[in-house]
């Protein structure tokens, strides 16, 4: 699954998501995470628009972005998904 967040306000966790048809969002209580299609170009300024001025947001996505016109980039976090990169060795990963 490329875009998890986008796909996950779309579907299982809708009922707590906001938006439109492009672009959804958790209620700032629920969670930071917001999303829309990778190949939609408007995504940040529909955000721009459906926001309160002042929301932080924490956008996913598994490569770099440009800053957002209108947006400051406050934190990158790199990371992986769904991915266990410890030592083979199960018995001492798992304490079997």
């Amino acid at each position: 699954m490329h875009n998890p967040v986008y796909n996950a306000l779309l579907s299982g966790d809708r009922h707590l998501s906001f938006g439109n048809d492009q672009v959804r969002f958790f209620d700032e209580q629920v969670s930071p995470f917001v999303g829309f299609q990778t190949d939609y170009s408007k995504g940040f300024t529909d955000l721009s628009d459906l926001l309160p001025s002042g929301r932080k947001i924490l956008y996913a996505t598994p490569s770099f972005i440009q800053q957002p016109t209108g947006w400051k980039i406050l934190h990158e976090i790199k990371g992986v998904r769904f991915v266990y990169a410890a030592d083979r060795n199960r018995k001492k990963d798992f304490l079997i």
